[in-house]
C-alpha cells in the first residue's frame, strides 16, 4: 500500500492459531476427499475389470462348449457315414469270412487226416483258398485301375472249382457223407461268388450307368438282338459312343435312324435290299470302284452326248473319205484310169502321202509311181458289200461268242467289230436296245 505521497505504508500482520487449525483441517478434508475419490475410482475400475474378465471367461467357456459340440457332432456324422460305408463291407466280410472258415477247416482236415502232413497241414488251405483270394485281390486291383479283369476272374473260378472238388471229395468220403461234402464245396464257391458280385457293383458305379440306362440296354438286347450285335461290332471297330453306334446300326440296316416310324423302316429296308442288289451288279460290271478307301461310281456318259460324238466322228470320216476320193480321182486321171468304187460300209484303206496339189495339174512324169495306190492289186481290192441281214447274223454271232456286250455296246463298238458304216452301226444298236 502507498500513501498519497507515494511512500509505502506498513500493515500489521495478525496470527491466529485457530484459523491455522481450521485451514489445516480444511486442507486435510480436501486431501481425504481426494483420496476417497481415488479409492472409489480404483474400486470401480477393479469391479469393471472383474466384470469384463467374467464376461470374457463366460464367452470363452461358451465358445469352447460350442466347439466341443461341433466336434462331437462332426465326429458322430463321420462315425455314422463310416458305419454306413463300413457296415455293408463288414457284413460282406462276415458273409465271405464264414464260408472261408468252413472251407479252410475242411481242407485242413484233409491235409491232416488224409495227406498226413502233420504240422504242414495248414499249407493245404493256404495253397488252395489262399491262391483263390490272392487272385481275388488282383481282380480288385485291376478293377480299381480300370483294367480288364476277365483272365483273373477265370483263374479265380478255376481255383475255386478245384478247392470245391477237393472239399466235396473229402466230405463225401468222411463221416458226414455227401451232405458234408456238398456243404464244404459250397463254402469254397460262396465266398468267391460274393466277391464277384462286389466287384461288379464297383464296376457299375465306375461306369455311372443309371437304372434307366441299364433297363434300356437290356430291352434293346431282348427286342433287337441283331441291331444290338451290329451296334456292338460298330462300337468295337470305331471306338464311338453307344448312341452313335446304335444310330449307325439302324442306318446300316434300314437306311434310317431310330426315330423313324415302323412304316418308314419297312420301306427303307426294301430300298436298302434293292440298292444292295443293284450295287452288286454294278460292282461285277465294273461301274463301282474303290478310290482312296471309298467306293465311288464311274461317270456314266450321257446317251445324247455319245450320239452327238458318234455323229461328229461319222462326219469326220465322211470328210476324210471325200478328200481321199478327190485325191484318187486326180491321181487316176493323170494315168488315164478311174479308181474302182469302194464299199460304203467299210472304211477306206489309208492312202500313202500325196504331194500337195498345185494350181497347174502335174504331168505323169512329175508323179512318183511309188506313191500311187495300185487299184488293180487284188489284195487292195474292196471286199464285197454285205447286206444288213448279214451284219445282223454276224452281230448275233459275236454277241454269243462274248465279243460284244449286248447291254453296253455302242454304235462305234458295233462299227469297229463289223466294219460297217456308221448308219448301219446305229441301226443295229437301236435294234439291240429295242430288243432289250
Amino acid at each position: 500500500m502507498q500513501n498519497p505521497t507515494g511512500t509505502p505504508v506498513s500493515v500489521p500482520t495478525l496470527y491466529d492459531r485457530r484459523a491455522e487449525r481450521l485451514i489445516a483441517a480444511g486442507i486435510a478434508a480436501q486431501q481425504e476427499a481426494a483420496a476417497a475419490a481415488v479409492r472409489a475410482e480404483t474400486e470401480l475400475r477393479l469391479r469393471q475389470a472383474a466384470r469384463d474378465d467374467a464376461r470374457q471367461e463366460a464367452a470363452e467357456r461358451d465358445r469352447a462348449r460350442r466347439d466341443r459340440a461341433y466336434r462331437w457332432k462332426t465326429r458322430r456324422a463321420e462315425l455314422a457315414a463310416s458305419a454306413v460305408r463300413s457296415g455293408p463291407l463288414l457284413a460282406g466280410g462276415i458273409a465271405m469270412g464264414a464260408p472261408i472258415i468252413l472251407a479252410w477247416s475242411g481242407q485242413l482236415a484233409f491235409g491232416r487226416d488224409i495227406m498226413l502232413l502233420g504240422p504242414l497241414a495248414p499249407a493245404v488251405p493256404v495253397a488252395l483258398e489262399g491262391a483263390v483270394w490272392y487272385v481275388a485281390y488282383l481282380i480288385h486291383r485291376a478293377s480299381e485301375a480300370g483294367l480288364p479283369t476277365g483272365v483273373y476272374r477265370a483263374w479265380a473260378w478255376i481255383l475255386a472249382g478245384v478247392a470245391a472238388g477237393m472239399n466235396y471229395w473229402h466230405g463225401a468220403t468222411s463221416a458226414g457223407g455227401a451232405q458234408r461234402g456238398a456243404v464244404l464245396a459250397l463254402a469254397s464257391l460262396l465266398g468267391v461268388g460274393l466277391w464277384e458280385l462286389t466287384v461288379r457293383l464297383r464296376e457299375r458305379r465306375q461306369r455311372g450307368r443309371t437304372v434307366t440306362e441299364a433297363r434300356t440296354a437290356a430291352w434293346r438286347r431282348l427286342r433287337y438282338p441283331i441291331l444290338s450285335w451290329n451296334a456292338g461290332s460298330i462300337r468295337s471297330a470305331r471306338g464311338c459312343t453307344i448312341g452313335d453306334a446304335w444310330t449307325a446300326a439302324w442306318i446300316d440296316r434300314y437306311g434310317l435312324g431310330p426315330d423313324s416310324t415302323r412304316r418308314d423302316r419297312r420301306i427303307g429296308r426294301s430300298i436298302v435290299k434293292a440298292r444292295l442288289k443293284a450295287d452288286r451288279v454294278d460292282a461285277r460290271d465294273g461301274r463301282l470302284v474303290i478310290v482312296d478307301g471309298s467306293i465311288v461310281r464311274k461317270a456314266t456318259p450321257d446317251p445324247r452326248s455319245a450320239e452327238a460324238g458318234e455323229e461328229a466322228l461319222s462326219r469326220l470320216r465322211a470328210f476324210q473319205a471325200d478328200r481321199e476320193n478327190v485325191a484318187r480321182s486326180i491321181l487316176g486321171a493323170g494315168f488315164g484310169r478311174r479308181p474302182a468304187p469302194r464299199p460304203i460300209d467299210r472304211p477306206a484303206p489309208i492312202l500313202a502321202p500325196v504331194p500337195p496339189i498345185e494350181t497347174d495339174r502335174p504331168s505323169a512324169e512329175t508323179i512318183d509311181p511309188g506313191t500311187l495306190l495300185d487299184l488293180a492289186d487284188p489284195e487292195q481290192a474292196a471286199a464285197p458289200r454285205r447286206s444288213i441281214e448279214q451284219h445282223r447274223i454276224e452281230l448275233r454271232r459275236r454277241i454269243d461268242a462274248g465279243e460284244i456286250d449286248r447291254s453296253a455296246a455302242t454304235a462305234e463298238d458295233i462299227r469297229k467289230a463289223l466294219r460297217c458304216s456308221p448308219a448301219t452301226a446305229r441301226t443295229l444298236r437301236d435294234e439291240l436296245r429295242g430288243a432289250a
